[in-house]
């Protein structure tokens, strides 16, 4: 089976469709801070939205990986930064920086499927609704949450280099440099 990635903007959805995708195919789930790029991976689905930025060097060197590109709508997409304060004190101006970041990672889903037409495939996040892993209430969810009464990450993603280093502090290879 391919190498299957999900990719979108941060906050599209692409970590309970990569859940979802793993549990209806059988694979495992592999978080997007656990993706070393060139390790060998079978039989698994890899959430990553930052693949969004190096979906050609995937291509080359997993040749056969498919990628599930997240459709969600771009005013979602913000309201659900806005509810974690996705890099609030990153940014100096945090409205513009949000509409602009969202508008380039959409134009960059757009070229991945026209890029790779026959490796690609775009999900709709409302058509994952149904599912029984679903969550539709994730007031109370944790940043990288997708279970309920499983917190993962800190409940606010403000300063990105520090929830960086709390969330991820299992994996040596993160520095804060």
């Amino acid at each position: 089976m391919p190498l299957i990635f999900v990719t979108g903007p941060q906050r599209s959805g692409t970590t309970i469709a990569a859940v979802i995708k793993a549990a209806d195919l059988n694979l495992d789930f592999i978080d997007e801070l656990d993706f070393i790029i060139g390790r060998n991976y079978d039989n698994c689905v890899i959430q990553s939205p930052n693949a969004l930025e190096y979906y050609l060097n995937i291509h080359h060197v997993y040749p056969d990986s498919f990628f599930f590109v997240m459709n969600r709508p771009r005013d979602e997409i913000i309201q659900s930064m806005k509810r974690i304060n996705w890099l609030r004190d990153d940014v100096y101006d945090w409205e513009a920086f949000l509409n602009d970041y969202v508008d380039q990672k959409i134009s960059r889903c757009k070229e991945l499927l026209s890029y790779l037409p026959s490796q690609s495939m775009q999900i709709a996040y409302h058509s994952l609704s149904d599912h029984r892993l679903f969550v539709t209430d994730r007031t109370e969810f944790t940043s990288k949450q997708w279970k309920p009464g499983v917190p993962r990450g800190p409940k606010y993603w403000a300063n990105n280099l520090q929830c960086i280093l709390q969330s991820y502090e299992r994996r040596t290879e993160v520095t804060a440099g």
